[in-house]
């Protein structure tokens, strides 16, 4: 069946006659003469249709549809590129100069017109013996619009014939092949096709972000009313399995990687943890979703240390966002105004204090240290008054990071965060868990205090559990200095050196 869209069907139908005659009828003999004249030649002509329809049915059966296609993939059996072409026999059987075929999208060949001497290309039809046969630039219909318009000529560097084939669909029908040889040309038929869409959605950074985590496909309704440029060809929505199949070149994960925290194994680290770790006096403050408060985690030395790497280099705090390219980037938010700043420079990375602590966190976790994010040190200064613009809290939020899942460290499973000072028991500051099944939760910050949750479920570690959304409360009296470990499925320090931790 012809696609909307793709070049006009030409090839002829078999012109079979299903009219009968009688059986007792018989020619008279000027008709006899004149069957003899003609009847040699059509045999030739029905030998060689025969042929080709039997050649051509042949190299049909061996090349696969997009859906075989698909399955083979799915099976390890498919080739590695969908623009291998007819062997040479085939080729020749269908009249089509196998030398310059090499370069065709899926399905399509060309041959030479007998009549004219001129090459064209054709594409394969739903059946064996139905073909199509543009012999030039065919007129489609315009995206957006009632009009036809003919293909633009080919980029520079590009097949001359790009232009043609992303006219008939081909950009969308053999991605992998027009994605690489066509890539230009399917860039600019993307940004023709979206140039009238435009994302409604305010902030628009969430059409983007929603965009590449999926929601095009799952909440298509909503999607395609409010972010209708984000889900389009040319936004991110459209570009989404080819960057990331970019980025699993450019940051492969190795195949023998384990990852630290299997389906159900989340309640056995959180029992070892109440029963084997006496003296960080552990508490288990809810047990599902598990939250633990240790009263001691930490020595007045190695609070100390954290807050001396900090100090002076205190930075406004910044969220994770999207920006119009679909890269993650730090971003200024309303719901935090906290200031932070990294444990990454050598000076402390290698301080033997918080040495020790990175190690004492992978031992209660049971993950390595080198999934665990650089720390993060945060501090919090009093709030003169409410409302007041120079207060510092962070609002309602989950640790959990859209679109870590597709990255090589995977997603944060579990965030400890640590107390490195005294706040006044009436002086706010606390954390705050906001949807915990028995009702919200406050811990005050103590010096030497540390609480550990996770951000995924325990049943699935590539789902977020919702119910561990969190605050950090304003300080009214005093200031809080605090350190958050946040620890991931898998490796995060290694590929954080080549940048491979930011997608």
């Amino acid at each position: 069946m012809k696609k909307s869209g793709a070049p006009a069907d030409g090839a002829p139908s078999d012109g079979t006659s299903t009219k009968k005659t009688g059986a007792s009828q018989k020619p008279k003999r000027s008709d006899t003469s004149r069957m003899m004249l003609w009847a040699a030649p059509v045999v030739v002509l029905l030998a060689a249709g025969i042929a080709f329809v039997s050649k051509t049915k042949l190299w049909h059966d061996t090349t696969p549809t997009h859906a075989q296609y698909a399955a083979q993939t799915r099976q390890g059996t498919a080739p590695e590129k969908e623009n291998s072409t007819p062997s040479k026999t085939a080729a020749k059987g269908l009249g089509v100069d196998p030398t310059t075929s090499a370069k065709l999208p899926k399905g399509w060949s060309s041959a030479t017109d007998p009549t004219t001497g001129a090459q064209y290309y054709f594409k394969q039809g739903s059946r064996e013996t139905q073909w199509e046969f543009p012999t030039e630039a065919v007129a489609v219909e315009a995206p957006g619009g009632g009009a036809s318009v003919a293909p633009a000529a080919g980029e520079p560097g590009e097949p001359a014939d790009c232009a043609a084939w992303a006219a008939a669909g081909e950009c969308t029908a053999n991605p992998a092949f027009m994605r690489t040889e066509c890539k230009v040309t399917c860039e600019r038929a993307d940004e023709a096709a979206s140039a009238h869409l435009v994302d409604l959605y305010t902030p628009k950074a969430e059409c983007v972000q929603w965009a590449q985590i999926g929601e095009c496909e799952s909440n298509k309704a909503f999607m395609q009313a409010q972010c209708a440029f984000s889900c389009s060809p040319a936004g991110i929505g459209g570009k989404v399995d080819s960057l990331r199949a970019q980025y699993r070149a450019r940051c492969p994960r190795a195949p023998d990687v384990k990852p630290a925290l299997a389906p159900d194994a989340m309640n056995a680290t959180f029992e070892r943890v109440m029963s084997e770790f006496g003296d960080l006096e552990p508490e288990m403050l809810s047990s599902d979703p598990p939250v633990v408060l240790f009263h001691n985690f930490l020595s007045e030395a190695e609070a100390e240390a954290f807050i001396r790497h900090g100090k002076g280099k205190y930075t406004e705090s910044r969220g994770v966002g999207i920006d119009k390219n679909g890269k993650t980037i730090e971003v200024k938010t309303e719901i935090r105004t906290s200031r932070h700043a990294w444990c990454m420079e050598s000076a402390c990375l290698e301080d033997p204090l918080v040495q020790a602590v990175q190690q004492r966190v992978s031992d209660v976790t049971q993950v390595p240290v080198p999934n665990t994010e650089f720390a993060q040190l945060v501090h919090y200064n009093a709030c003169p008054k409410h409302d007041d613009p120079t207060c510092a809290f962070y609002r309602r939020h989950s640790d959990w990071i859209d679109g870590d899942i597709h990255l090589v460290q995977g997603v944060r499973l579990y965030t400890m965060f640590m107390y490195l000072n005294d706040v006044p028991e009436d002086g706010g500051g606390g954390t705050r868990f906001t949807d915990l099944p028995g009702g919200p939760l406050t811990i005050q910050p103590k010096r030497g205090r540390a609480v550990l949750w996770p951000s995924v479920l325990a049943s699935d570690p590539g789902k977020q559990d919702h119910r561990t959304h969190h605050e950090a409360m304003t300080v009214f009296k005093g200031e809080k200095f605090g350190a958050n470990f946040w620890i991931h499925q898998y490796d995060f320090r290694t590929p954080y050196k080549i940048g491979c931790t930011l997608n």
